[in-house]
């Protein structure tokens, strides 16, 4: 009247359990960026397209009517500069840089990957929908 165990498996469960397979959610695969590198395009949410420009230096003469020059909000690492870059021109264009820009930070050393995330995460923060656009 019963099943024996073995029928009472269903096939897909059985043949996942030979092969080694768990049926179940899915992990989520890591994120492309660091903690540190999403901090750095949540900053430079605040910073304006001027801090792109190079410093520029004034004379003595300026100085002394203007005070010190301001600091250079450029990062001293050069792969968090071309994410803060790449984020600031997202940021102030609707979460689409100019092509220059994404040029840019792949010769920096940023994937295609990194790149999508930058700016899924500026798109996702702004409201502007949602497409992948690095080549």
């Amino acid at each position: 009247m019963f099943l024996s165990q073995e029928h009472s498996v269903s096939p897909m469960a059985r043949a996942a359990s030979i092969s080694g397979d768990r049926i179940g959610p899915r992990i989520a695969p890591a994120p492309r960026l660091s903690t540190l590198e999403r901090r750095v395009i949540e900053i430079a949410r605040t910073d304006a397209l001027d801090t792109l420009k190079p410093p520029r230096r004034h004379g003595w003469f300026v100085r002394l009517f203007l005070g010190r020059e301001r600091a250079s909000p450029a990062l001293a690492n050069e792969r968090l500069e071309a994410i803060r870059r790449l984020s600031v021109l997202a940021w102030h264009h609707d979460a689409n840089p100019p092509p220059r820009a994404l040029g840019e930070a792949r010769a920096a050393g940023l994937g295609r990957e990194q790149i999508d995330e930058i700016l899924a995460l500026t798109r996702r923060s702004s409201g502007v929908a949602i497409e992948k656009t690095a080549p």
